[in-house]
């Protein structure tokens, strides 16, 4: 196991309770990230290093780019469209709607281009009644698998047959064979389980090597996993709650990393006040594109 010693740059105070899923824009070289706590999103560019945020309906908890230059995610109470030119949101659903205090969480999008998110429920967190859902190209949102504690983090591998994600509060990855063609996981498995004195798996992405990216919530690090379940790499970092991670810059070999001050005790305030920051790394591995949900 590698400890990267390569120097983390703090790059951006954001003001942020819980700066998430920072999303890569290549033709706009700029980065992508919301507050879950608020409802506004953030967009970086790195030449000019300006920031600019949008108020928006809803707090988002994920985005995701569209083909068509609109972006998909999550706000707690159901799945939007986002059309940024006009700032306005078109409600698409909330399939756990009239279950009190369950929220949607994080996604991605398969080779497909179909758009995936979780849930979880606020108040039984390590009770595994979080649900992996679907939306289609006609907008349709059906339910995958269920039975987790708090989807978190989630990404397909390069080829579209195997799908991770970060069940948070089950402190572990996840590991599932997918079958793009009937929409079905399979084969579940724990591919790495978190040590609690390091904290719970959040943010999860993927390298153009294959390998995983993991952020440790409450953890002060991230972490690189192989396919088979092998840490390969640890990177700290000076804040309790990383939250989650993209490969950004020309080369995308720039690590963007974003971070909470939501859920971080006065004590860890006192050690890591940068909480709710973004900061940046370079990598000798790289990025890989995004997949784009179609419509």
């Amino acid at each position: 196991m590698n400890i990267v010693n390569n120097k983390l740059e703090h790059i951006l105070p954001t003001g942020f309770l819980c700066a998430e899923v920072p999303y890569w824009v290549k033709e706009e070289a700029a980065v992508y990230f919301v507050d879950t706590e608020n409802p506004r999103i953030a967009k970086y560019t790195l030449a000019t290093e300006d920031l600019e945020v949008f108020n928006v309906p809803y707090n988002f908890q994920c985005i995701a780019k569209c083909e068509n230059g609109n972006w998909i995610g999550t706000v707690t109470n159901g799945v939007v469209i986002w059309n940024q030119e006009k700032n306005t949101v078109r409600f698409l659903g909330n399939p756990e709607k009239g279950k009190g205090t369950f929220f949607l969480n994080d996604g991605t999008v398969d080779k497909q281009g179909r758009f995936f998110f979780g849930s979880y429920d606020l108040e039984d967190l390590e009770g595994g009644t979080g649900s992996i859902y679907m939306v289609d190209h006609d907008l349709s949102i059906r339910q995958i698998a269920t039975g987790f504690s708090v989807c978190n983090g989630m990404v397909f591998s390069s080829n579209n047959k195997k799908f991770y994600m970060s069940e948070q509060f089950g402190g572990r990855v996840l590991e599932f064979d997918w079958n793009e063609d009937d929409c079905e996981l399979s084969n579940q498995k724990s591919l790495y389980d978190i040590p609690k004195k390091k904290g719970l798996p959040d943010g999860l992405i993927m390298d153009s090597e294959g390998m995983l990216w993991v952020a440790h919530w409450w953890g002060w690090q991230l972490s690189r996993l192989s396919p088979e379940g092998e840490l390969l790499a640890e990177i700290s970092v000076p804040v309790t709650t990383p939250t989650c991670m993209a490969f950004v810059g020309e080369k995308m070999d720039q690590l963007f990393i974003t971070s909470a001050i939501k859920a971080v005790g006065e004590e860890d305030l006192m050690k890591g006040h940068l909480a709710g920051d973004i900061f940046q790394i370079k990598l000798e591995t790289t990025g890989r594109e995004e997949n784009r949900f179609k419509y």
